[in-house]
Order: C-alpha cells, then structure tokens, then sequence
C-alpha cells in the first residue's frame, strides 16, 4: 500500500506561486474604467412606471369583473371585460416605449459629452 501512494504523489503537479507586479494605467484607460462603473441611467422613468401600474390596475380590473360575473352571455363578460383587458394590454405596451422628450435630451447630452472627451 505504501509503495502504490509513493507512486500517485509523484505524478501530482507541482504547485508555484505566481508573482504579479502593479502596470500603470494611461489616463483613457482611466477615463474608460471610471466611465463603465458610473451608474448608468434608469431605463424608465417616473411616467413609465405610473403608466406600467394604471395598466396592472385595468388588468386587475377586467379579469375581477370577468370573474365575478360568472355569466356566459353577459354585458360584463362580453363587452366591459375585453375592452378594460384591451385597453389594459396595450397600455403595457405604451408604457415600455414611452419615452419623455426631457430623457431624450439628456441621453443626447451624455452621448456628446462622452465623445467630446475620447
């Protein structure tokens, strides 16, 4: 047993340290790490976010009124419901493109400043 340990060790690598040493950094590396770390703006606004929870609202409000309404051949279920669940949908969608002319500016603005530093 003693001798089939003996054999197994000596085929293990050999462990080494590595040693590194600091590199400087040119000042566009600098400007380049210090840009990718700052904290990117919000993809959504405050109006994306009231328009995102009126449409959760209609779609709470359009599934309850269908549900409530167990009737097959109802106003509620055949008329009021859909349109509210319509509306509701397609608010979402709404809400995910809007954006406002004021974000559009300052996105342009931090474009042009980001260039007119490279």
């Amino acid at each position: 047993m003693a001798a089939s340990s003996k054999g197994r060790r000596k085929n293990r690598p050999k462990l080494t340290t590595v040693s590194t040493s600091r590199t400087s950094v040119s000042s566009s590396q600098k400007r380049t790490f210090r840009s990718a770390h700052q904290k990117a703006p919000m993809l959504f606004g405050r109006m994306n976010y009231l328009l995102l929870g009126i449409s959760i609202a209609l779609l709470i409000v359009g599934y309850s009124a269908m549900a409530i309404d167990n009737q097959i051949r109802s106003f509620t279920s055949l008329y009021f419901a859909p349109v509210v669940l319509m509306t509701g949908y397609l608010l979402v969608i709404y809400a995910i493109f809007y954006r406002s002319k004021k974000q559009d500016n300052v996105s342009v603005e931090l474009t042009s400043a980001e260039t007119s530093e490279e």
